[in-house]
């Protein structure tokens, strides 16, 4: 079974010494040791190898101490006789060996302070300070700054452990072009678009034909002719008859008649209307036949019915 020792955490002297590991110098064939290292040749190589942090400022003065009183005087004393000279003193016995110094362990580095882990450590496992945290309950520390594990089981501030920055890297080469992507699927039908604007009205259309002229009233009959007189002795001549003619026309609807004896007008202007279409043209009045020769006739009647025949 291994033996566990635990020390008590004291204040460290430049005498002191820590256990480490020595690594030979490279390109020889030597193999690491393990040594004691004075405390004192561990911060000269440690002052040595990273920057110095800048200075803090310096602290306020004390106050002044108090006074001492003053001794007493001594009494003057006798001259003795001079003694013999005393046997040469013998070697002291040699001391106890120290106990083993703590090796450390560098293990990287934190953003904070409470980034630290608190459980899993071994003494000697330090961590460098990525940033400044001036709130650190194990102490307040700088960029740079290692905080090691103690015996004592926490971390202690044993300040700047980091060197200057490095040169920067030469810039890698661009990667090879990713593959094509595959073909997105269609997006889906648009909404129907809202119905467009009502269009200009037509133009009117054209002029219907002519309507077909009144037929022609019926010319009245002859009148009969009278009896002849009977010859006799040339007697007187006879009376005249009356002229032949339509005794009277009665007049029909939309038909006009003047006069109603002798030569009769007959006139139907309004006889044939159009009254059944709404198509909102003119009002057929007259519908008058015409030859092709005839058409068109000089002057157009615009509620007449022209019908070629």
């Amino acid at each position: 079974m291994a033996k566990i020792n635990i020390y008590p955490i004291g204040t460290p002297k430049s005498s002191d010494l820590l256990v480490g590991t020595s690594i030979p110098d490279p390109n020889t064939n030597k193999l690491p040791k393990t040594k004691n290292f004075k405390v004192s040749n561990i911060t000269s190589l440690i002052a040595a190898e990273i920057p110095q942090g800048v200075p803090g400022p310096a602290g306020q003065d004390g106050a002044p101490g108090a006074n001492g009183s003053n001794g007493s005087n001594g009494s003057n004393g006798s001259n003795g006789a001079p003694g013999a000279d005393g046997a040469p003193g013998t070697n002291g016995a040699q001391g106890a060996p120290g106990a083993d110094g703590t090796s450390i362990s560098i293990l990287g580095t934190v953003a904070n302070c409470a980034a630290l882990p608190t459980t899993g450590n071994t003494t000697g496992d330090l961590y460098i300070l990525d940033a400044a945290d001036g709130g650190c309950s194990y102490g307040a520390g700088v960029e740079g700054d290692g905080y090691v594990w103690t015996t004592g089981d926490t971390w202690l501030n044993i300040g700047p452990l980091r060197g200057p920055q490095g040169v920067q890297g030469a810039t890698g080469t661009d990667g090879a072009p990713g593959a094509t992507g595959s073909t997105g699927a269609d997006g889906s039908d648009g909404a129907d678009g809202s119905d467009g604007a009502d269009g200009a009205p037509g133009a009117t259309g054209a002029q219907g034909p002519q309507g077909i002229q009144g037929i022609q009233g019926i010319q009245g009959d002859q009148g009969d002719q009278g009896p002849r007189g009977f010859q006799g002795a040339t007697g007187a001549t006879g009376a005249t008859g009356p002229a032949g003619g339509v005794n009277s026309v009665t007049a029909g609807a939309n038909v006009a008649v003047s006069p109603t004896s002798g030569d009769v007008i007959i006139s139907a202007p309004n006889a044939i209307v159009n009254t059944t279409d709404n198509f909102g043209g003119p009002i057929v009045v007259n519908i008058v036949c015409l030859t092709s020769g005839q058409y068109p006739p000089p002057t157009v009647d615009g509620n007449t019915l022209y019908v070629i025949i």
